[in-house]
């Protein structure tokens, strides 16, 4: 509340009347709201810039990102293009904005330009992001895939208006669908008879399918040539080929050293990527018909190939060959998973031939094969079972036969596997896929083929168990790889966050404008307001740069006890398990079982926040209240803290996502970055994270470090109070921030002390060999010449010289990287006042012989330093 001057509740003489006191007292506070007005329209000023800058970090993002960003108003109208149009749709920015309402209907495939339209009425009714994949055409008239994300953003004058984020995702969409057809198609080799003629009738009848021409050669006994002995793909073509060279294709034998592409996947095993040209064909045609290179070029050019090696057991059979005129790059991952499919359904077609042509060549592939083999008999007990079979559920062969097979599958599977048994009984060859129950708890999913065996003895069922554990994973490694794309993630993330919190600080800059006339009082709560908008920006900053800390940098670390660390998170998040719960009603226990006698190496304050975010995860998993307990032990050279609740729990799918950024299980309530900056901050200190838990029945957190032997004591804190600051210091302030430089000079003229200003690295360093400073306050990131030169000239012109380094990289600067830049200290932005004196304290505190009196300069000589 603002206080009316002492003066105007003076008494004044009696000859004064009571309207002459009423006027000097109104025109007292009109001075008061005067100054207070323009203070608020600073801070509104600020938070406009601070706006712009956002927007302009933003856009510069979307521009590295590749991707494309059109902002229109509600009218439909682009008001701003920016991204990567040229190289994705081949126009300039200029001539997507001259295209105005017209635009989207330009672009955009007429069969998507509905659900597109649709999204913009959804996204400005209901305010929420809408996503969609769309087909757009680009200036040659070919359509391409983008994933597009439309989501309302505020324009000046009120008026909704929406930000459309587009990225090209043409090869993806291709690839997967790609992926698709050729998984079917491998699902269907799978199932044809186990035979290999059947096998590769299969594979190239399925690839032809597709639209595509495939081959097979396979070694030839002497190793020395490949016979080729199945082609398809456009009938036309294939006899128009045969015609012209009169060599049939089972004919087709050619040396593999001959030919440099098939040197290099049957003798390397590498994938071959090449075009069908005029060379190729050359190097595989036999010598009298080399001549007509050029005409069966012209039949199946512009094909692109894609040779593959057919391995299985580390061994080379062959090659698999796909051609057609829309393969891409991106697609080879999946043609190479289709040829080990192939290999595998080659192999074991010629492991099932091999079992029925000769008892005595059985033995010895049943012991070696390295799939499981197991023999039944028609009731289903196990007769005979090989070393794979035993390694792949854990047993010992004694202990397998006589068992039912059927207890080898999980429970879910037993109705298959009767169904299986009775097909095999009555003469087929039956294929399917299935879960064993492997060692422990594990499950162990499989591929299984069962056929009939006829032995001297009596007829037996053969069950072919081909392990898929290796397959899956791999391919989970590829889904994963492309859900962790980062950067694409976080624009999204980055901008939701900070518009959010920008509406926050425009919003209560606003009001506390209209409060400075209708509720004064109030403007100090809406400047609150406004500084815990700042330090929610500051704070997730904070967040991100942690995501990319460098790994191994370890120079911040000191001892921890974990004893400790936990009573201090627990104190710290006290508001959410004790005050917030029981204003609902609600209990939560705590109980702490604390054990860890060794203390671990590391950052105190980068392990508490760890701690206390599982603390709110578990608190957040227990709305209607229940048990929080804290443990910490010590066992095989590590130090544990384990947090378990009575809450929700998840299932196994939710555990598997939990460390993906902006992954999420609260909903709306969370930002999906805690877990992943957590677990990104344990492995910094060599430690891990895992996670236990199931539907209904809570979660554990477990959090382990290296244990480490008690050494020196941590090192005192930066800002003991051990140096008491005194007024007239000459600080040097360098930023390229005008509002920077105008808040440092500020807060240190408040202390007494005398500032210089330099807007960049060039000026400070002039000033450097001009003047004498006590201090030298510089931001690390200027263009032209950056604070790490200024700070080398610094040493060079004044070596006792305390340097203070400003930057927003915050946390990413390690104390080492500190010392080498030969700073004293770190002043992080966004930085407060007390962050200020801290910095100073430190930085003054290494200084070889500190000021004992304020020095009083004489600036009789020198310009004035304001």
């Amino acid at each position: 509340m603002t206080c009316l001057p002492e003066e105007s509740i003076v008494s004044h003489p009696e000859d004064h009347s009571d309207d002459w006191i009423a006027q000097d007292r109104a025109r007292s506070l009109a001075a008061t709201v005067e100054r207070l007005t323009a203070e608020l329209e600073q801070v509104r000023a600020n938070a406009a810039r601070a706006l712009a800058e956002s927007e302009g970090r933003y856009l510069a993002l979307a521009e590295s990102l590749q991707d494309i960003l059109v902002v229109q108003d509600s009218a439909g109208t682009p008001i701003r293009v920016a991204g990567n149009t040229m190289s994705t749709l081949g126009y300039m920015h200029d001539e997507l904005l001259a295209l105005g309402t017209r635009l989207w209907p330009r672009l955009t495939h007429p069969d998507d330009l509905p659900n597109l339209l649709e999204s913009f009425r959804l996204a400005l009714r209901h305010e929420h992001p809408q996503r969609l994949l769309l087909r757009a055409r680009d200036r040659a008239d070919e359509y391409r895939w983008l994933e597009t994300s439309v989501r309302p953003t505020p324009q000046e004058g009120g008026a909704a208006g929406l930000q459309i984020m587009a990225r090209d995702v043409s090869t993806r969409v291709q690839n997967e669908r790609m992926i698709a057809s050729l998984n079917a198609a491998a699902q269907a080799v799978q199932r044809a008879a186990v035979t290999p003629d059947s096998v590769m009738d299969s594979v190239v009848s399925q690839l032809q399918s597709l639209g595509l021409t495939a081959t097979i050669g396979l070694i030839a006994p002497d190793a020395a040539e490949l016979s080729f002995v199945r082609l398809a793909g456009p009938g036309d073509t294939l006899n128009a080929a045969q015609r012209l060279t009169g060599i049939a294709v089972a004919e087709a034998r050619i040396p593999i050293d001959d030919v440099y592409a098939f040197h290099r996947v049957i003798r390397h095993r590498k994938v071959v990527h090449l075009a069908i040209d005029e060379d190729f064909i050359r190097d595989v045609l036999p010598a009298p018909v080399k001549g007509l290179a050029r005409a069966i070029t012209r039949l199946f050019a512009p094909l692109k190939a894609v040779l593959t090696p057919l391995v299985a057991d580390d061994r080379v059979l062959g090659l698999l060959g796909v051609a057609g005129e829309s393969l891409r790059a991106g697609s080879t991952p999946a043609i190479a998973l289709f040829a080990s499919q192939t290999s595998i359904a080659l192999r074991n077609a010629q492991l099932m031939k091999r079992i029925r042509e000769s008892e005595q060549r059985y033995r010895g592939i049943f012991e070696a094969a390295t799939d499981a083999l197991l023999v039944v008999d028609e009731s289903g007990l196990i007769l005979e079972a090989n070393p794979a079979a035993c390694r792949l559920v854990g047993r010992e062969r004694d202990a397998l036969i006589g068992c039912p097979a059927k207890e080898l599958f999980q429970e879910s599977e037993h109705d298959r596997y009767r169904s299986l048994l009775q097909a095999v009984v009555n003469g087929e060859q039956v294929s399917f896929e299935a879960e064993l129950a492997g060692q422990g708890d594990t499950v162990v999913p499989v591929d299984v083929h069962g056929a009939a065996l006829t032995r001297h003895d009596g007829s037996r069922l053969l069950l072919v168990l081909h392990d898929k554990s290796e397959q899956i994973r791999a391919q989970q490694a590829l889904v994963r790889s492309e859900k962790l794309d980062v950067l694409g993630q976080m624009a999204a993330g980055i901008a939701h966050d900070f518009n959010n919190i920008l509406v926050s600080i425009r919003g209560y800059a606003d009001i506390a404008l209209l409060d400075l006339t209708s509720h004064p009082e109030m403007v100090r709560s809406d400047l609150e307001h406004i500084l815990a908008g700042a330090s929610d920006a500051a704070e997730a900053i904070r967040r991100l740069q942690s995501l990319y800390r460098q790994a191994d940098d370890t120079s911040d670390f000191a001892l921890v006890h974990l004893d400790q660390l936990v009573a201090e998170a627990l104190a710290l998040t006290q508001p959410q398990w004790k005050d917030q719960p029981q204003a609902r009603g609600v209990t939560i226990d705590i109980v702490q079982e604390l054990d860890a006698a060794s203390p671990v190496l590391g950052n105190a304050s980068e392990l508490r926040r760890v701690l206390a975010n599982l603390i709110m995860n578990a608190i957040d998993a227990m709305p209607d209240g229940g048990c929080l307990t804290v443990a910490t032990g010590e066992a095989d050279g590590w130090c544990y803290v384990r947090v378990a609740d009575t809450g929700i729990g998840m299932s196994s799918e939710q555990i598997g996502h939990l460390f993906e950024p902006f992954y999420t299980t609260k909903g709306g309530k969370g930002s999906g970055l805690g877990l992943t900056v957590s677990l990104n901050t344990i492995e910094r200190h060599g430690g891990t994270i895992t996670v236990d838990g199931s539907p209904g029945q809570g979660a554990i957190f477990t959090m382990r470090l290296p244990a480490a032997d008690e050494g020196p004591a941590t090192p005192q804190s930066i800002g003991d109070g051990t140096v008491h600051l005194q007024p007239g210091l000459r600080v040097l302030v360098v930023d390229d921030e005008s509002s920077v430089r105008l808040l440092l000079s500020r807060l240190l003229m408040r202390d007494g002390h005398i500032t210089w200003e330099a807007s960049g690295g060039r000026e400070a360093m002039e000033l450097l060999r001009t003047h004498t400073f006590d201090l030298l306050i510089t931001d690390l990131g200027m263009p032209e010449v950056s604070g790490h030169l200024v700070a080398r000239c610094a040493r060079d012109t004044q070596p006792d010289l305390p340097i203070i380094l400003s930057t927003g990289w915050g946390e990413t600067i390690s104390p080492s990287q500190l010392e080498t830049l030969g700073a004293a200290a770190l002043l992080a932005k966004p930085f407060t006042y007390n962050d200020l004196l801290h910095a100073m304290e430190t930085a003054l505190a290494e200084r070889p012989s500190p000021r004992a009196t304020p020095h009083r300069p004489d600036f009789s000589h020198e310009e004035n330093p304001e």
